[in-house]
């Protein structure tokens, strides 16, 4: 069994919009608060939160669109 089937079921799905809606969807709204939060209040500490939001997001889509996610969690 591939790592993405293992992972999908884990999460108690069978397909990749499980694995949407419970890992990108919230962080994606999470990366939006930040924006909001960033672009209100553009103190340094809000701008890092930003910044590493917008960071996490792209690694786990890239993570997501390989043919074996748990890549990003295993050393190199």
């Amino acid at each position: 069994m591939s790592h993405y089937k293992t992972i999908t079921e884990l999460l108690g799905g069978k397909g990749n919009n499980d694995i949407e809606e419970t890992l990108l969807i919230p962080i994606e709204d999470l990366q939006e608060k930040a924006t909001a939060v960033s672009a209100h209040n553009p103190t340094p500490s809000n701008q890092l939160a930003k910044q590493k939001l917008v960071t996490m997001t792209e690694q786990l889509k890239a993570c997501l669109t390989l043919n074996d996610p748990l890549k990003l969690f295993m050393k190199g």
